[in-house]
């Protein structure tokens, strides 16, 4: 998945709405909700307090790997299931390699996490549950 579309299915797993803005040129979603006078420029890929809140919506935790070694070299995101005691698959597992950029390796996984979220309908409480075209937010 492109950068957009990991956006998109976030943002619509944590149940916010996005809406085109011609004056955003950058990366990142126009995200609104007029309920609580929000109208906003969200990027978790690149803004750690958007990072940091769209897990705690979705219940993302995050470990550094390896566990129990002193040097870190990675970053796992998931959604934790009954599954994982009995070492069966998580869809919501996502890893990434640290690289020159921990932090951003961070970022990329609880977006890549909450994108999976979307995919595997496991949406917070209020966020549709209709599949939606990625591209454009629509039902399809």
């Amino acid at each position: 998945m492109k950068d957009k579309e990991l956006l998109k299915a976030a943002a619509l797993a944590s149940g916010l709405q996005w809406s085109r803005n011609p004056k955003i040129t950058h990366d990142g979603l126009w995200i609104t909700a007029p309920e609580h006078r929000i109208n906003t420029y969200w990027n978790p890929l690149k803004h750690d307090e958007d990072a940091f809140l769209l897990a705690v919506t979705l219940g993302i935790s995050v470990t550094h790997y390896p566990v129990y070694e002193a040097v870190k070299h990675s970053v796992v995101a998931k959604r934790y299931q009954s599954g994982d005691l009995m070492r069966k698959g998580n869809p919501t597992e996502m890893v990434e390699v640290y690289g020159d950029h921990p932090a951003a390796a961070m970022r990329r996984a609880i977006v890549r996490c909450a994108a999976a979220i979307w995919d595997t309908g496991q949406s917070v409480s209020g966020a549709s549950s209709t599949p939606q075209n990625i591209a454009t937010g629509e039902p399809g």
